[in-house]
């Protein structure tokens, strides 16, 4: 209704919600900034949340990298399907947020339930998907598109709401 989200105008909504039940690790990918959807899709950029509903003890998540690697060390790591051997790991635990922006290499690991808020875009270039072979590897748009900088603030503290 008009009254609760304003006045539309806009092909679509901004933003997608989706809850995701992770029994097993989803591929490894990454999303375009705005820039490069637009260059390379004609499309938007994707940007995510993630809200931790539940994780099991054995939950992982893979998201940005372990350290700071030369770029072309990991253009090779792309290439060569090792690239999870770079990925940072957290270990979720319920109530926590991570945020993804737009360039991040990320995945969900098995054993977790995850309410994802993102920008509305299809736009995912998978690059490692643990052995799987019946989904197409998008190895050269993953190249292009990857923010290569170390980050370390993916996790996000917001403290416990009391109602």
């Amino acid at each position: 209704p008009k009254e609760l989200i304003g006045k539309a105008d806009a092909k679509e909504f901004p933003i997608l919600i989706k809850f995701l039940d992770a029994n097993v690790p989803l591929s490894i990918q990454v999303h375009p900034n705005e820039e490069l959807a637009q260059k390379m899709e004609n499309s938007h950029g994707k940007t995510e949340m993630w809200y931790i509903v539940d994780a099991t003890e054995k939950a992982e998540i893979y998201l940005g990298w372990k350290e700071e690697y030369p770029k072309e060390e990991l253009i090779e790591a792309y290439k060569a399907g090792n690239i999870k051997d770079y990925l940072k790991v957290y270990k979720p635990k319920k109530g926590e947020f991570y945020f993804v922006p737009a360039g991040s290499i990320h995945a969900l690991g098995g054993g977790l339930i995850v309410a994802e808020i993102q920008q509305t875009s299809d736009v995912t270039y998978r690059i490692y998907d643990w052995g799987r072979t019946d989904r197409e590897l998008h190895i050269p748009q993953s190249i292009e598109v990857t923010d290569y900088t170390f980050k370390d603030d993916f996790k996000l503290d917001y403290g416990k709401a009391e109602n």
